[in-house]
C-alpha cells in the first residue's frame, strides 16, 4: 500500500510504503519513512522540521512537528521550484512558532497594574460600548480586584455618538477579580476584555484621554 498527498501547484505527487507501526519510545526521525537514496535538505530539530530531497533534486519529502506521516512528497519541475517550496514550508513554520513564542511571553509579564489605575473596554457590534473599571485591590501574584466606575459622557448634536472619560471613585456594582494578562489586561466576557487607560497629571489630578462611544440608531 502506498500514502501520498494532494497534488499542489501543478507538482506531480510521489507515492512511498506507509511507515509500519514502531514503539512509542522509538525517536520520531527514524520512525518517518525515506526512501534510501533521499538526503537531508533543511532541517530544524526544535520544530521538528525535516525536508528530504532525492538525488535528482527535483523531489522533496516534508515532515513536521512530532507528526510521522509527511506533510508533503512532491515532484518538480525544477530545482528552483522545489526550493521555494521547501522555504516558504519552513519559514511559514518558523514564523508561526515565533509569533506562538511571542505571544506566550507577553501573556506571561509581570501585573503592572496598581490600585487606582483605571481599564478601559470597548466593544459592540454596529455601535461602540466604552466600560470604566478601577483597580480597588490587587489578589495574589498576578489578579486584580475591579470595580465598574461611572463615565462623564458628552454626545454631538447627531445624538448617537459622542466622547466619555472615566470619573474615579464613583463605583457602579459589586467588585470582582481578573487574572491579569499581558501585564495591563484582562479578560471580562467571551466577547469583551478591559486594558489600562494611561492618565496625564494636570495640576496633580489624573486627566483622561476622552473615549468615542457610539450607540445604534
Amino acid at each position: 500500500m502506498t500514502t501520498s498527498i494532494q497534488q499542489t501547484n501543478n507538482n506531480q505527487t510521489v507515492g512511498f510504503p506507509h511507515t509500519p507501526t514502531a514503539h512509542q519510545k522509538a525517536n520520531v526521525s527514524e520512525m518517518r519513512m525515506k526512501p534510501n537514496d533521499y538526503v537531508l535538505f533543511r532541517s530544524n530539530e526544535a520544530l521538528g522540521i525535516e525536508v528530504y530531497v532525492n538525488p535528482t533534486g527535483l523531489v522533496a519529502l516534508g515532515f513536521q512537528g512530532k507528526k510521522v506521516k509527511a506533510s508533503f512528497h512532491y515532484k518538480f519541475t525544477s530545482q528552483e521550484s522545489l526550493k521555494n517550496h521547501v522555504d516558504s514550508f519552513v519559514n511559514g513554520l518558523e514564523k508561526t512558532a515565533e509569533d506562538k513564542a511571542k505571544f506566550k511571553a507577553e501573556r506571561a509579564q509581570p501585573r503592572a497594574l496598581n490600585v487606582g489605575d483605571v481599564l478601559v473596554s470597548s466593544w459592540g457590534y454596529e455601535q461602540t460600548n466604552i466600560d470604566y473599571f478601577q483597580v480597588v485591590g490587587l489578589v495574589g501574584k498576578s489578579s486584580v480586584m475591579l470595580q465598574e466606575i461611572a463615565k462623564d459622557k458628552t454626545t454631538d448634536s447627531r445624538g448617537d455618538t459622542g466622547k466619555c472619560v472615566p470619573v474615579l471613585d464613583k463605583f457602579i456594582g459589586e467588585p470582582f477579580t481578573k487574572k491579569v494578562v499581558h501585564g495591563v489586561r484582562v479578560t471580562l466576557t467571551s466577547y469583551s476584555s478591559a486594558s489600562k487607560k494611561e492618565f496625564t497629571l494636570v495640576d496633580g489630578v489624573k486627566t483622561f484621554k476622552p473615549d468615542f462611544w457610539s450607540s445604534y440608531a
